[in-house]
């Protein structure tokens, strides 16, 4: 804990970088997970690898045979064959089509927790961080049951869908976006604010399962 006084373009890449930063386990938790698969052997470890895949791939179709059902009028994407999260890209609406950031609202309202495409852009590619973009990323790791994959992809669909029958309008983050792009710090710190929101319910998930 401490405190942090600089300018606001050092003070907001700072606060973007210990979003991920903050994220790795404590050294007590990689200490005890040592000890567990040292205990555990090569074989032991294998084994358990093998259940965590099975375990996971099965969530994984989870969320995906939901999405074939209820998300494909509004969305595109492809079942992920490593990690944890789908990658999903709102279908265009009107002329500007659709950018994710403008959802965030909607869906952490809906009880979903999403990362938007320009989370992952580079300074120096094609998508920049101020560009809008289609694509949001979500989790199915806490999706253990069908239901839960339906509720989810339900709630998605919902949003998608009132986003494409007003046409697509930015919210209020997107409009925070646009004001920030213009040097309106003030935008920029609600935006991060809009994020932060975001990873907050994602960590609560991720607790809540580990415990």
């Amino acid at each position: 804990l401490g405190w942090l006084t600089a300018t606001s373009r050092v003070a907001l890449k700072i606060a973007l970088a210990t979003e991920v930063m903050t994220w790795p386990l404590s050294c007590a938790s990689q200490g005890i997970f040592l000890a567990l698969v040292r205990s555990w052997g090569d074989a032991g470890l294998d084994r358990h690898l093998r259940e965590v895949q099975l375990l996971y791939s099965r969530r994984r179709d989870l969320v995906h045979q939901a999405a074939l059902r209820l998300l494909s009028d509004v969305a595109e994407w492809s079942a992920p064959t490593a990690g944890m999260f789908f990658w999903i890209r709102a279908k265009a609406c009107g002329a500007r089509g659709v950018d994710a950031v403008d959802l965030i609202d909607d869906l952490l309202a809906a009880g979903v927790a999403i990362l938007p495409g320009c989370c992952f852009a580079s300074e120096h590619g094609e998508l920049s961080a101020s560009s809008p973009c289609a694509a949001f990323r979500v989790s199915f790791t806490l999706i253990d049951t069908a239901a839960k994959a339906d509720l989810a992809m339900e709630r998605i669909a919902l949003v998608l869908r009132r986003n494409a029958d007003s046409g697509c309008e930015r919210g209020a983050v997107g409009k925070a976006l646009a004001s920030s792009a213009s040097g309106d710090v003030e935008a920029k710190r609600r935006q991060v604010a809009k994020l932060e929101a975001s990873l907050r319910l994602l960590r609560e998930q991720i607790e809540k399962a580990e415990s």
